[in-house]
């Protein structure tokens, strides 16, 4: 017999999914069987996998291990029971990030900062060097905040959120193997990214430590619940806010989407409905940002810092939407002018579209266990493919 002690990570997961997701080579026939057999029960009491898992609580298996090794297909995973960092979280001490809490009785904005002097849950033999993780780590995002269950990674530019190909690293394994080497494997459940950004599109990306996290954050994404902000720097002098929708359709073989005002009748090529809203970057959020100036000139030409509002999330969708309405992102070949990003990038290093996911506003109201997040806003400095066009403003 063995027994499994169920962590916070995997907490809030029905059994007979952790179960199905621990006996991977089993049929769900044989893992019902079991459970009306009482080969499994739930911290010694009878179960039939309807019941929703606790932080604590103990899985018994009443197979052998040569059983268990069978069913697991010789991969089993283990769940680490020990108590690590309080909900609170962890706010990190890098200038090149900041969390910003707003409160909702006063306009003020208040910086909050916590150093970074927490200990490492110890290691349970995954056999992972951390000193490596970590320093890959730095190369892939830098960690804005982070607790047991979410983490808020600001990804740089040029590198996957998730990999694209069978032999990809991206920002998604990364972090995961820092989760693993820092609180230990996670039982049945594996930790992931919950929004995706393109390559070259550098900023905030929810990663979700937890699977209670996983349903929580992904439901606040799927009904925009969470607001999601980004500064870009497009070509032209919008006069004011900018609120278009529109329909987006995706050709897969060329990575390359279209945008069109009025929805095609009568064709097999899905489209989807999207909505993005723009404006010129104001004075408190150019502050914020550490921007002199919204405007200014490049080869020539005029352009403009904006904040987006991503309403909808579909691929692409910044960058070829604001191209559709006339304001091409800077350095952006695939949906703007070819010769100029050339131009950009041979003249000033500019070798990819200027757009930086660079606040995201949390809810006003959130179920627990998360409610400590409430109302909270992140947000980042802006990469160094801005610093052509911006320059940080001075202490006074």
């Amino acid at each position: 017999m063995r027994k499994i002690v169920v962590s916070e990570a995997e907490a809030g997961r029905r059994l007979d999914r952790y179960i199905m997701k621990y006996f991977a080579k089993a049929p769900k026939s044989f893992i019902y069987k079991a459970f009306r057999k009482k080969n499994i029960k739930l911290s010694g009491r009878k179960a039939d996998g309807s019941e929703i898992i606790k932080a604590g609580d103990e899985i018994w298996l009443f197979f052998s291990d040569e059983r268990i090794s069978e069913l697991t297909g010789g991969a089993e995973k283990l769940s680490c029971g020990k108590t690590c960092t309080g909900a609170a979280g962890r706010i990190y001490s890098d200038s090149s990030v900041r969390e910003v809490r707003e409160p909702r009785t006063d306009s003020s904005v208040r910086e909050v900062r916590m150093p970074r002097t927490d200990s490492f849950c110890l290691d349970i033999g995954l056999g992972a060097d951390k000193r490596i993780i970590e320093s890959e780590l730095q190369r892939y995002c830098s960690i804005v905040y982070e607790d047991r269950y979410v983490i808020l990674a600001d990804k740089a530019s040029g590198v996957l959120t998730q990999k694209a190909a069978a032999g990809d690293r991206s920002l998604n394994e990364v972090l995961l193997d820092y989760c693993r080497s820092k609180y230990g494997a996670s039982g049945s459940f594996t930790p992931s990214v919950c929004n995706r950004l393109d390559r070259n599109t550098s900023g905030l990306v929810i990663f979700a430590a937890a699977y209670s996290a996983a349903r929580a954050f992904s439901e606040m994404l799927r009904t925009r619940a969470i607001k999601k902000y980004y500064i870009a720097a497009v070509w032209g002098r919008p006069e004011g806010p900018v609120h278009d929708r529109a329909f987006l359709t995706k050709d897969k073989s060329i990575n390359r989407v279209t945008i069109e005002h009025t929805k095609k009748s009568g064709t097999l090529t899905e489209q989807s409905v999207i909505e993005t809203a723009f404006w010129p970057l104001e004075e408190s959020d150019a502050r914020n940002a550490g921007i002199v100036s919204c405007f200014g000139s490049l080869c020539g030409r005029q352009y403009t810092l904006v904040k987006v509002e991503l309403i909808t999330g579909k691929s692409h969708q910044i960058r070829a939407h604001l191209a559709f309405l006339g304001y091409p992102l800077i350095g952006d070949a695939k949906y703007g002018d070819v010769d100029t990003a050339r131009r950009l990038k041979k003249e000033y290093g500019i070798d990819s579209q200027l757009l930086h996911a660079w606040e995201i506003v949390m809810p006003e109201r959130i179920s627990e266990p998360f409610k400590y997040l409430e109302a909270r806003t992140f947000r980042t400095a802006l990469p160094g493919k801005f610093s052509r066009l911006v320059q940080p403003r001075m202490t006074q």
